[in-house]
Formats: structure tokens, C-alpha cells, sequence
């Protein structure tokens, strides 16, 4: 019976320290760019680093990217559906796109859930959708 507790705790323990992330290995792939925030969208212009986006580095639990006027990054912790975003940074350059960045990052720093429908990235605060983010 005692060997049987041991082989079951420690499969038990094999999966939950597996490194593989939720949903799948590859969630985290790719630049993921703001498609939409607060339920409206927003407008994606032709150059993919000057639209507001994140780029996670799973092995750092790390993100960087851009805000829409600034470089961004921080880290992040993730679960099954939880993600936190913690320590963000940003510069500190001005332009007319101020407001749609402070925007950004507040409801960056907010979401606590995520979810993941093909290459569309919900992030939200409970149950509410904040923004979507594409995978390019």
C-alpha cells in the first residue's frame, strides 16, 4: 500500500511540475498584436512593429513589445487559465498615441485570466474581455 501512495504521488508530482505551459508547448509563439481593446477594435497599421504587441519568452517568464508610443516589458506568471503581469516597464517618450498606451498597460496590469481560440489571445479581469491580442 506504501509503495502504491509513493508511485501515485509522484506521478502526480511528475505532471504538475511538467514544463509545458497551458493551453499547449507553442501558446507563446509569435508577436502577438493588439487587435482589440475594451470590445473595440483597434486599427493595425502595415508596420507590425509599430502596432501595440507582446512577445513572450517562456523560458525567462519574460514579455517584451511595444505600447504604441514605448518599448514594454516585464514578467509574467501563468496558470491553466490565470495570467498576472507584473513588473511592467515602459519608456517614457511622448507622442499622440499617449493615452491609447496608458490605456494599454493599465488593463495589461489588471488582467488575471487568459483564454486561447486558435491564434486569438483573450486577456481578461474575471470574466470580462479587456483585449485580444492575434499571433502574426
Amino acid at each position: 500500500m506504501k509503495i502504491i501512495c509513493v508511485a501515485l504521488f509522484s506521478l502526480v508530482f511528475l505532471f504538475s511540475c511538467s514544463p509545458k505551459l497551458s493551453p499547449d508547448q507553442n501558446w507563446a509563439e509569435g508577436k502577438w498584436v493588439l487587435i482589440e481593446l475594451k470590445q473595440v477594435p483597434v486599427q493595425i497599421s502595415g508596420n507590425l512593429e509599430k502596432n501595440a504587441h507582446i512577445v513572450f519568452l517562456p523560458s525567462s517568464k519574460t514579455y517584451q513589445g511595444f505600447g504604441g508610443c514605448n518599448g514594454i516589458n516585464g514578467t509574467y506568471t501563468i496558470g491553466t487559465s490565470s495570467i498576472k503581469f507584473i513588473s511592467l516597464a515602459s519608456r517614457l517618450a511622448g507622442c499622440p498615441d499617449v493615452p491609447f498606451e496608458a490605456t494599454f498597460l493599465s488593463l495589461l496590469k489588471d488582467v488575471n485570466k487568459y483564454s486561447l481560440d486558435g491564434n486569438v489571445l483573450s486577456l481578461k479581469k474575471g470574466n470580462t474581455v479587456e483585449m485580444k491580442l492575434q499571433r502574426k
